[in-house]
C-alpha cells in the first residue's frame, strides 16, 4: 500500500513523511494508519473530532464499544509496579488522566488515605463511585482542556489515555510542568506489538485510538516530552507498554532507521492475518453450530471474541446454552439474543463443553471453571480457527 499525507505532521518528530500503511474497514472517523518514515511513531489521521457516543456494547471492529470497564483489570499491577519505586502511603497529589471508573484512585486512597487526588474524566457516565469523596477533584474534562497547577503532583497516573489523544507530546510536557521535581509517572498504552499475534480476529486500529506505541516510540515521546525513564516496558508482555518515568531535561533520540520498516511490516502481516482469520472464523462459527446441535455448548468471555463469532463468523448466539462473562453481566444484561450472566449461573446451564473466549485470562478462567464444574471440556479460540471443534477437541 503506498501514499503519503502531506497535511499532517508526526506528533512526535514533526516529519511530514507519513506512509499510509493500512485503510481501517468500518471506521465511523474515516481513519487511516500511517507509519512516520522518521521516527517510526504509527498514527491513525486525521486528528479529528470524536464520533457521537455509542451504547454500551462490545464491537469487533473499528468501534470497539463503550462499556468502559478493563482499567480496572490494571489498578493492582500498577499499585504493585509504583511501590517498587516509592513507598504509596508517601505520596500526597496524584493526578489521575483518564479516572474512568475510579478503581486506581479508590485503590489508592486505601492505602494512602491523607492523599489528594485530581481525577480528570471526560465521560460524565462513569463517575458515579468516586464522585463526591472526600479528597478527589472531579474535572469533567479531557485532559487536553485541563490548565493543571504548577509543580503540583508528586505521583501521576496516565493508563491507556495517551493514545486517545490528539497530540500526546504537548500533553505530556504540559504534564512534566505540573509535576514535581521527584514526582513519578506511571504510564501505560497498548502495545503495537500484540499485532504479531497469529489469532487475531477483532480489529486492533480503533476509533478511540489515534496513536499506537512500540517501547521505541513511546520512550522517545517522553524524552522529547522531558522525562526520564526509571523502568521500561516489560519485553515479554505483548499486551501493554508499562512505563516508570520523573520528570527531567528534554532530550532529542535519535530514532532507529530500522523502526519505520519494521512498523510498516507489523502492520501488513497484521493485515494479511487478520484477513486469513476471519475467513477461518466463518468455517469455525459454522462448525461450533453445528456442534451446538449436539453438545450444550456455552461460551465464557463476552467481549470481542465472542462477537467477532457473530458479526464476522456468522454465529447464530441463539443455539448456545448459555454465555457468561465476569464483568460485561454488570454492565449489559443481552447480546445477540442471548442472556449475559455472571460465571456463576453456568452450572445452570449444563455445559457440556465450554468455549473460553479470552486470551490474556485464558488460564485463569480454565481455573475458575475447574472449580466450579470439574472436568469440563474446553475449545479455545485456536480450536476454532483450527478446526478442532468436534469430540476429539483439545481439553
Amino acid at each position: 500500500m503506498n501514499g503519503v499525507i502531506q497535511s499532517e505532521t508526526c506528533d512526535l518528530c514533526e516529519s511530514t513523511d507519513l506512509a499510509l500503511s493500512y485503510e481501517v474497514p468500518g471506521t465511523a472517523r474515516g481513519l487511516k494508519v500511517y507509519v512516520c518514515e522518521a521516527c517510526g511513531l504509527v498514527q491513525s489521521l486525521p486528528r479529528i473530532a470524536h464520533v457521537a457516543r455509542r451504547s454500551a456494547f462490545p464491537d469487533s471492529g473499528a468501534g470497539f464499544g463503550n462499556i468502559r470497564y478493563g482499567k480496572g483489570f490494571r489498578t493492582d499491577f500498577a499499585l504493585e509496579t509504583i511501590a517498587r519505586h516509592r513507598p504509596l502511603d508517601t505520596f500526597r497529589h496524584c493526578l489521575d488522566v483518564g479516572a474512568n471508573r475510579g478503581s486506581f484512585i479508590l485503590a489508592l486512597q486505601k492505602v494512602a488515605p491523607g492523599i489528594k487526588i485530581d481525577a480528570v474524566e471526560p465521560d460524565e457516565r462513569v463517575l458515579d463511585d468516586y464522585q463526591g469523596h472526600e479528597n478527589i477533584k472531579v474535572i469533567n474534562k479531557r485532559i487536553e482542556a485541563v490548565e493543571l497547577p504548577s509543580v503540583a503532583y508528586d505521583l501521576v497516573y496516565h493508563c491507556h489515555t495517551l493514545e486517545h489523544e490528539a497530540h500526546p507530546l504537548s500533553s505530556l510536557q504540559a504534564i512534566r510542568d505540573a509535576m514535581t521535581p521527584d514526582g513519578l509517572l506511571f504510564i501505560e498504552v497498548p502495545n503495537i506489538a500484540f499485532l504479531a499475534g497469529t489469532d487475531l480476529v477483532e480489529e486492533w486500529f480503533i476509533d478511540k485510538h489515534l496513536y499506537h506505541y512500540s517501547t521505541e516510540t513511546l520512550c522517545g515521546t517522553l524524552a522529547a516530552a522531558g522525562f526520564d525513564v526509571l523502568q521500561e516496558p516489560n519485553p515479554d508482555d505483548v499486551t501493554n507498554l508499562t512505563v516508570i518515568a520523573t520528570p527531567g531535561p528534554v532530550k532529542t533520540t535519535g530514532h532507529p532507521a530500522a523502526e519505520a520498516g519494521r512498523m510498516k511490516n507489523l502492520v501488513a502481516e497484521y493485515a494479511e492475518n487478520l484477513r486469513a482469520n476471519q475467513e477461518k472464523l466463518k468455517e469455525g462459527a459454522a462448525n461450533l453450530m453445528d456442534y451446538a446441535r449436539r453438545r450444550r455448548v456455552v461460551i465464557w468471555g463476552a467481549g470481542r471474541i465472542f462477537t467477532s463469532l457473530v458479526d464476522i463468523g456468522g454465529l447464530d448466539a441463539t443455539r448456545l446454552a448459555g454465555v457468561v462473562d465476569k464483568n460485561i453481566h454488570k454492565y449489559v444484561s443481552e447480546m445477540f439474543g442471548v442472556a449475559i450472566k455472571a460465571p456463576d449461573a453456568i452450572a445452570e446451564m449444563k455445559p457440556d463443553v465450554v468455549l473460553v473466549a479470552s486470551r490474556l485470562y485464558l488460564d485463569e478462567i480454565k481455573a475458575e471453571l475447574d472449580a466450579l464444574l470439574p472436568g469440563t471440556d474446553v475449545l479455545t479460540l485456536d480450536d476454532v480457527l483450527k478446526g478442532r471443534v468436534g469430540e476429539d477437541h483439545e481439553k
